[in-house]
């Protein structure tokens, strides 16, 4: 009895030690300076990848490469040793993420054991494909891989869509296209229709070369070049044809695709946001409840009863406001057991909090609604007030913006009238210059009333006039008309117009002018900045297209390096 009590003690010991040490291990491969190694080391992979080539590299440098790579393969192989041991061999297998690392590491095994080709070029596309992991520390990034896959998700209903115009468009082009496309230009030319070569690449004599076509056709890709040897075959009424299948394949379906992926980024751009707002939420206000973790509850998890107190706390927001008792909430009325739990016995922990917010609120509103009482001043010094009211009725005056509006087009104009290629001293181009002289004083005249009635500043804020970005564009524009009028009268005076060429450049700027039209209309400023707000996201996208590229072009240089060369004797 005592030796089977002896043996239960020294298992659970033992049992103890190697929780002790799964625990360790866990916090070392949880720690951020773990993640930024293997980010690092996959990056390095992927360099050391793309320097394959043809003609191979000498004898040493193939040598240092697959150093490199073994050592590469010896960081992974301990990678998923230690997440084995930390993680467990079920989840490591369970979550993709690392299921996708064993697959390519038990690959990459392979690819060193065997020596085979195939094997090889698998191995290395997988090993490409590890630099998805770098979206595990770029927010923005995950969000938009997790769009695309939502997204692949979903265009089931598209991709048979997409077929079915395909085939339309194949069968199409068969009847009105067969026999008649070929490389020849001459009527009485004997055509082989055996001989490949009489054929251009893209036809439409057989279905599987039609279905190439219209690919190529929507893909946008040489489409103008399947045009032509159409139209020269059957004439310039077949092209409306090609119009079709580009109306309705890129401006339809593939489109369609866009508008669905924009879509879940979006939607998960929200959800990101959410989630991230009631986790800081739940960190900042309920710190006990992070003791659920002994018992194994999420504490984000939406079920676990903290969580679903506190988040009907956050659902009482009405646009920063804090909501009334009585003020329905999904179509019911918030319970009052919401407001006991955040009572004086929780210090305010949620409502607390927000009402401070919405005072503080309040209170800057306040200030904004009386600008005398923060210290406010006049940009332009002491402008007299009747001087102020004056040119605030000008410039609100319909008349003003549409005199500006047909200044900045007739400016437009001018500009588009100009010919380098004229003499600078002819009447023509003289007038044109001097129109040039006026719209500039105009446009300055404009600016300074512009200043004058919207000049007006906080001591703490930019001027109301720069704090619109549009404001900004009416300036540089301004100044680069006068800098280039300044410069033009020193090369005329002094004769250095050489010296002077490149400040003189800088009046290409003045065919800014034009957008000056956006900040006139609401719907085209709308539109434009939309697209300025979409700008940084479009990186994103960037570089999901060079990781597929970076694959692709990994995987051509592992297959096809050296096969495309041959000897003409």
């Amino acid at each position: 009895m005592a030796e089977a009590s002896k043996v239960d003690f020294e298992a659970a010991s033992l049992n103890e030690r190697y929780l002790n040490f799964r625990a360790r291990i866990f916090a070392f491969v949880e720690k951020p300076i773990f993640s930024q190694v293997i980010m690092f080391v996959i990056v390095a992979n992927a360099i050391t990848l793309s320097l394959d080539k043809f003609p191979p590299h000498s004898k040493p440098a193939r040598d240092a490469i697959f150093g490199l790579n073994l050592f590469f393969y010896a960081v992974f192989l301990l990678e998923a040793i230690l997440l084995h041991i930390a993680y467990g061999f079920q989840l490591y297998w369970f979550k993709i993420g690392t299921c996708f690392d064993g697959v390519i590491l038990i690959v990459s095994t392979m690819e060193l054991v065997f020596r085979v080709g195939a094997i090889r070029s698998s191995s290395t596309a997988f090993r490409a494909l590890r630099v998805l992991k770098l979206a595990n520390g770029w927010q923005s990034f995950r969000l938009l891989l997790k769009s695309v896959q939502r997204t692949l998700s979903q265009i089931g209903n598209l991709l048979i869509l997409l077929l079915v115009v395909i085939y339309i468009f194949t069968l199409l082009g068969q009847s009105f296209f067969a026999t008649t496309v070929t490389e020849t230009t001459s009527a009485n030319a004997v055509i082989n229709r055996n001989l490949f070569k009489c054929l251009p690449r893209w036809h439409f004599d057989e279905f599987f070369w039609g279905v190439l076509s219209v690919f190529v056709l929507i893909s946008g890709d040489a489409w103008e070049s399947v045009m032509f040897d159409a139209i020269k075959a059957r004439g310039y009424p077949y092209s409306l044809y090609f119009i079709f299948v580009l109306a309705v394949g890129v401006f339809v379906v593939l489109n369609v695709f866009l508008a669905i992926l924009i879509g879940n980024f979006g939607d998960a751009q929200e959800r990101e946001q959410d989630t991230r707002e009631k986790k800081l939420f739940l960190r900042r206000r309920a710190p006990a409840m992070w003791n659920l973790d002994a018992v194994g509850m999420d504490p984000y998890h939406q079920y676990n009863p903290v969580m679903r107190v506190i988040l009907r706390a956050k659902d009482l927001l009405i646009d920063g406001r804090v909501r009334e008792p009585d003020m329905p909430i999904g179509g019911s009325t918030v319970d009052d057991g919401l407001f006991l739990m955040n009572g004086p016995a929780s210090g305010g922990v949620a409502l607390g909090v927000v009402a401070g917010t919405s005072v503080a609120t309040t209170s800057t509103r306040h200030q904004q609604n009386n600008p005398q009482e923060d210290g406010s001043f006049n940009i332009i010094g002491s402008t007299p007030v009747s001087m102020r009211e004056f040119t605030t009725l000008l410039i609100l005056h319909p008349l003003f913006d549409a005199l500006i509006l047909l200044c900045i087009i007739l400016s437009a104009l001018f500009i588009t009238a100009q010919n380098p290629l004229e003499d600078p001293n002819a009447d023509w181009y003289r007038h044109l210059e001097i129109g040039n002289r006026i719209f500039t004083v105009i446009f300055t005249i404009e600016i300074t009333l512009r200043i004058i009635c919207f000049g007006r500043r906080r001591a703490d804020q930019r001027t109301p006039f720069l704090k619109n970005g549009w404001n900004y564009l009416d300036l540089i524009v301004v100044v680069v008309s006068w800098l280039d009028e300044i410069l033009t009268l020193i090369a005329a005076s002094g004769g250095t117009a050489e010296s002077l060429s490149g400040l003189r450049s800088l009046r290409v700027l003045r065919a800014l002018r034009p957008l000056r039209l956006v900040q006139r209309n609401e719907s085209l400023r709308l539109v434009v900045n939309t697209i300025l707000r979409v700008l940084p996201q479009l990186l994103h996208i960037v570089v999901v297209a060079c990781i597929v590229f970076v694959v692709f072009a990994l995987v051509g240089i592992s297959l096809f390096k050296g096969s495309f060369y041959s000897c003409q004797t």
